[in-house]
């Protein structure tokens, strides 16, 4: 679609809220953000396991890179999504927030999920099958977003203070 639209996403106290779907741009430089950051940390190991001798060696053994290099790479996205109420700092950053559909707070199923799959659709793809997917779908979802019966909003605070209550 040209334009993404709005999704209306009803709350326990029987309330919609709508929200705007993130629009491809946006959840592709959060995607850099993200990237940057982790690619900025797999730097950062290196340097030190260069850098410093005595650790040279640790730093650089296949335990080491697995339990301090690949798993907080490979974890980065569904520890802080879990963590941090479905946003990575990339996210965070660019005012996104992963939403379940239903009006439900994404549980670690679904953040899970959602990790699992991008892993396919992003990592091992160059996010080739996720942008696919992103635009041909109404609500902005990628396969993962589907699976998990999520979709990734804008957090705007448009709303003035005329717009409140507290009116002369």
């Amino acid at each position: 679609p040209p334009f993404m639209e709005n999704i209306s996403i009803g709350t326990a106290q029987n309330v919609e809220i709508d929200y705007e779907i993130a629009s491809v741009g946006d959840r592709m430089l959060a995607q850099l953000i993200d990237f940057i950051i982790t690619r900025g940390y797999i730097l950062l190991y290196v340097t030190i396991g260069n850098t410093v001798d005595s650790a040279e060696e640790y730093l650089l053994s296949t335990s080491s890179i697995i339990l301090f290099l690949v798993l907080p790479v490979a974890l980065y996205h569904l520890v802080l999504e879990i963590l941090n109420n479905g946003q990575s700092i990339g996210k965070l950053i660019m005012k996104l927030k992963v939403v379940k559909t239903d009006g439900s707070q994404p549980d670690i199923a679904s953040y899970l999920l959602r990790w699992f799959m991008g892993l396919l659709e992003i990592e091992f793809n160059c996010g080739s099958i996720a942008l696919v997917s992103m635009l041909l779908n109404k609500h902005g979802q990628r396969l993962g977003d589907m699976a998990a019966g999520t979709t990734v909003v804008k957090l705007r605070n448009d709303i003035t203070f005329d717009q409140t209550i507290f009116q002369n």
